[in-house]
Order: structure tokens, then sequence, then C-alpha cells
């Protein structure tokens, strides 16, 4: 008799947990990519996911060196100009390329008038100029006519007299200001 009143009092403790209900807990707000929801904890059935955050950069190659450029915008007057640079302890670069008058997505020649490449070593004092543009190519990948932004890739190479040149490759711009 013992052994079955311990028995009907364990599962009645048993039961007493099994049918406890259980808390509710906000799918929107689990942590979890819930079903129904297009991210995690937002989208579908859940508030709307906000809008990603849209950061604005600029770098390029500098004769195979990479650079990320400090201050950067894309000018307009007639043309559009990209003018960036880049300084540290020993090296300035700045540059500047015409990427001519038309605003609309794709691929064309850069303009051959008013471009530059300046770099200054600054442990040896020492500038050169790269004003010649031998060639160049700007895409414009998306632009922005809310926000007046644009984005894209670019290379170009510049001469310097007869012979000295600078080749810029890779270069990209994202979300930069029209100004």
């Amino acid at each position: 008799m013992k052994i079955s009143n311990l028995a009907v009092l364990l599962g009645l403790f048993v039961f007493s947990f099994a049918c406890k209900e259980e808390e509710m807990v906000d799918k929107c707000a689990d942590g979890y990519l819930s079903p129904g929801e297009t991210a995690v904890d937002c989208g579908g059935d859940c508030p709307p996911c906000p809008e990603p955050e849209e950061i604005s950069y600029a770098l390029a190659k500098v004769n195979g060196d990479k650079w990320t450029f400090q201050n950067y915008e894309i000018s307009y007057s007639g043309n559009y100009y990209f003018i960036a640079d880049f300084e540290n302890d020993t090296l300035a670069i700045e540059v500047k390329f015409n990427f001519g008058n038309g605003d609309t997505l794709g691929a064309r020649p850069m303009m051959p008038l008013n471009n530059y490449v300046k770099i200054t070593d600054k442990l040896q004092s020492n500038t050169d100029n790269y004003t010649t543009l031998g060639s160049g190519t700007v895409v414009f990948s998306e632009i922005d006519v809310v926000d007046n932004q644009f984005s894209g890739f670019f290379e170009a190479k510049l001469a310097q007299g007869f012979g000295d040149t600078v080749k810029i490759t890779n270069g990209q711009f994202e979300y930069v200001n029209v100004n």
C-alpha cells in the first residue's frame, strides 16, 4: 500500500509540472529567425526590418598598393569630378579624375582633361605629379538622385613627362555625395 500511495503522489507531482502552462515567448523578440520572419525578429509577421545602413567609402590600388581614401567627393561643374586624398606619416596621395558629364549607369571612358594623381613622399620631400591621362574608365553602378550619391568603379593610368607612370586599379566608391 505504501508503494501505491508513493506512486500516486509521484504521479500527481509529475502531472502538475507537465500540465503547467508554458510562458509565451514573443517570436519577434526571441533572437531567432522564426517561421514567418524575413530576418531575425523582423519582417513578415513581425514589425518591418530597418533599412541597412549605407556606408560611404572610396579606395583604390595605387601602383599595386591598396589605399582607403580619407576625404572624397564627387563634384559637378559641367563634368563629374572624383576628388580624393589619403595621408599618413610618410605619404600623401591626392587624385582628381574627370568622369565626364553623363549621369547614367554603366561604363564610359574618363575625359582626358583635368585629371591628376599627386604622390608626396614626406620622408624624401619629393612630390610626383601625374597629369597626362593615358587611359581611364569609370563605371557607375548606382546613382541615387534622392540622396544625390553615386557608387561605382574606376581605373586609370596617368603619365608624368615621358615614361614615368602611375597605375590606379581596383578603384571603388560607394555612396559618395555629389556636390
